[in-house]
C-alpha cells in the first residue's frame, strides 16, 4: 500500500507543477529572484490542522 500512496503523491505533485489544477499560488522573493509555488487549498488546510499560526 505504501507504494500506491507514493505514486498518488507523485502524480499529485506533477499536477501541481503545471498549475492547471492548483487553486492557490504562493509568491516568494523579489524580482529577479522570485518564485511561484502552486498548491491546492485542501492540502494546505489539512497540513495546518492542529498547528497554531506563526506570527510574523
Amino acid at each position: 500500500m505504501g507504494s500506491v500512496l507514493l505514486e498518488l503523491r507523485y502524480d499529485h505533485l506533477k499536477l501541481l507543477e503545471t498549475g492547471e489544477y492548483a487553486d492557490v499560488i504562493i509568491y516568494t522573493g523579489q524580482e529577479p529572484d522570485n518564485e511561484e509555488f502552486y498548491q491546492d487549498q485542501h492540502i494546505l488546510k489539512t497540513q495546518m490542522i492542529g498547528q497554531k499560526p506563526k506570527e510574523i
